[in-house]
């Protein structure tokens, strides 16, 4: 009886060390690859292309807080570069901010820094 006990307990102990490898893992990106967020990377804007989001993945922004920002947006603030406390729905300065996508939709992101958003630092990410 002690040695089934013992079989159930290491049949156990094992799954339990297996399963998380067997979930599906979240993503992880990095906004802009190496070159990050910044108005110097002249693709930032095209940098979704190509890429597949789910609620879970998480974007990272990394950048110099002192000259930008993260700003989540609405549609409306992102394409007029309206970004009033009506169209910002989140903002963060800190250099380096992760968002995880909470639920699918559209997310748009952009600076709230000088002239950022009229400069083309902004993009949209696809959350399904």
């Amino acid at each position: 009886m002690a040695k089934k006990l013992f079989c159930s307990f290491v049949i156990v102990s094992m799954m339990l060390n297996v399963s998380p490898s067997l979930a599906t893992p979240y993503g992880s990106y990095r906004a802009g690859n190496d070159r990050g967020w910044s108005t110097l990377n002249t693709d930032i804007s095209t940098w979704t292309d190509g890429k597949e989001f789910h609620v879970g993945d998480s974007l990272l922004f990394v950048y110099n807080g002192t000259l930008t920002n993260v700003v989540q947006t609405s549609l409306r603030g992102y394409g007029s570069c309206d970004l009033s406390a009506d169209n910002i729905l989140f903002q963060d300065a800190s250099g380096e901010t992760t968002f995880t996508f909470t639920q699918p939709g559209e997310y748009y992101f952009t600076s709230s820094m000088f002239n950022d958003c009229s400069s083309n630092l902004r993009l949209i990410a696809n959350v399904k």
